[in-house]
């Protein structure tokens, strides 16, 4: 019928920084959600800069998102490397291959495996996981415990679903426009990929290429 079922607000200041965000206001507030210092690093929502911290380099080493997981004790390698985490009461280590953030080779208790096309396999314990992909490196297909499962996308690459070899859905995915989850994700079996096709942690963050 034409009527719309969902709607989003987005308001910024003259940095290009996020000031609030809105599911049902038509137009932004005249004192704004989130605070940022002159660096553009996020300090303080709704007037609170409780959670908020970095280290001189400008990263990251404590935040407390709305509606997200708190993260504290972040620390990072002298090349910008994140090493360690703690987010929801769980502390990861992280181990990265290099001097950049391209290759990530372990966080937790999880390892990363790489070949030229982008990630190929994880390892979780016991549990392996293969992915593959097709020759310019998009995601076809996720393997486990002998199993496939194939990945719907939409055109801009979220994951929204994935089947198994019969065809039958056993995934599903629906996001907002900053990557939140829309719904509660239904899974048949566990799998990371989501929002832009990024790599989804267990500590709420996405690694997206080099980030």
């Amino acid at each position: 019928s034409g009527a719309r079922t969902a709607s989003w607000l987005y308001c910024f200041d003259k940095a290009g920084n996020l000031t609030h965000q809105d599911t049902t206001a038509t137009s932004c507030p005249t004192s704004p959600t989130y605070g940022y210092d002159d660096a553009s690093e996020l300090e303080s929502k709704n007037g609170s800069t409780t959670g908020w911290s970095y280290e001189k380099a400008g990263n990251e080493t404590a935040a407390a998102p709305a509606g997200g997981t708190a993260r504290t004790g972040e620390s990072w390698s002298d090349y910008n490397q994140l090493t360690s985490i703690t987010a929801g009461g769980t502390t990861y280590q992280a181990k990265h291959a290099g001097t950049t953030n391209d290759e990530r080779t372990k966080l937790g208790d999880t390892w990363f495996h790489h070949t030229q096309l982008g990630l190929a396999s994880t390892t979780a314990g016991s549990t392996d996981t293969g992915f593959v992909r097709e020759p310019g490196g998009t995601l076809n297909s996720m393997t486990r415990s002998g199993k496939s499962y194939y990945y719907l996308t939409d055109a801009t690459g979220n994951i929204l679903g994935a089947v198994d070899q019969a065809g039958a859905r056993t995934h599903t995915y629906a996001y907002t426009p900053t990557g939140a989850a829309r719904t509660t994700p239904t899974e048949t079996v566990p799998q990371p990929y989501r929002f832009a096709g990024a790599y989804n942690d267990p500590t709420g963050l996405y690694k997206m290429g080099a980030r």
